[in-house]
């Protein structure tokens, strides 16, 4: 009997003594480990690498991105805005943007159509630079509309590609519009229909309304300069 009651106090002692290194172990296993499982600690798990940052793709330009931007200057005078964009279905490729000057809300002011190339598309991505004077713009021609035209007019396309064509007018009609010059090469002659087709030396195509006796003598080929008023020629002499 009394053998029994020292093994039982034994037993106590080592189970007091073993106790607080039990329940230490215990609380270094991670949640929802099992006991049997060997015991990890936290500081000792592998770093995670940092998944790589995946580089935002650009924006796509969409037509509504840029209708509506603000036409500047190189001097920094406000031009007016982009109303529209007109496409060349044959091409796929924009021909010109319809630049609106003066319309409040979009109502009223005056439509220039502009040669897509003479438009500079600015940092900010919502401005554009058309580097005539603000005076060039003021005698250009507008149009209806009602009645759009096929392509950009001569004179601000010439002018915005550095011709100088409109800064200063050879001289005024008797109303008071201005005359530009402009050398080009004739590409197709129209007689019957009184209009011609030239190319400048920029590579710009356009159309002008000429009566039939200037038409007369020209052929695809020829070097001529040109004075007009809007897209009416006024005189046509062919260079030597």
């Amino acid at each position: 009997m009394n053998r029994m009651k020292i093994v039982m106090v034994v037993l106590a002692i080592v189970g007091l003594l073993w106790a607080p290194a039990l329940f230490a172990q215990q609380r270094e296993r991670l949640p929802g480990q099992s006991p049997g499982a060997p015991v990890t600690r936290p500081d000792t798990q592998e770093p995670v690498a940092p998944k790589a940052a995946t580089p935002e793709a650009p924006p796509v330009p969409k037509a509504s991105t840029f209708i509506g931007s603000s036409v500047m200057n190189a001097q920094g005078e406000n031009l007016g805005k982009i109303e529209d964009l007109v496409i060349d279905p044959a091409t796929g490729h924009i021909t010109y943007a319809a630049l609106s000057r003066g319309s409040i809300l979009g109502i009223g002011g005056k439509l220039f159509a502009v040669s897509w190339e003479a438009l500079r598309l600015q940092p900010d991505g919502k401005t554009f630079v058309l580097d005539i004077p603000k005076e060039t713009l003021e005698s250009a021609a507008s149009f209806d509309r009602g009645n759009w035209p096929k392509q950009p007019d001569p004179m601000l396309s010439a002018s915005a590609h550095g011709t100088g064509m409109g800064t200063k007018p050879s001289t005024e009609t008797a109303s008071g519009s201005s005359l530009t010059g402009l050398a080009a090469t004739v590409q197709e002659v129209n007689a019957q229909g009184e209009t011609i087709t030239l190319k400048t030396e920029h590579g710009d195509r356009m159309e002008l309304q000429a009566p039939a006796a200037m038409l007369a003598g020209l052929q695809a080929g020829d070097a001529v300069e040109v004075k007009m008023v809007g897209t009416r020629a006024t005189e046509i002499r062919k260079k030597e």
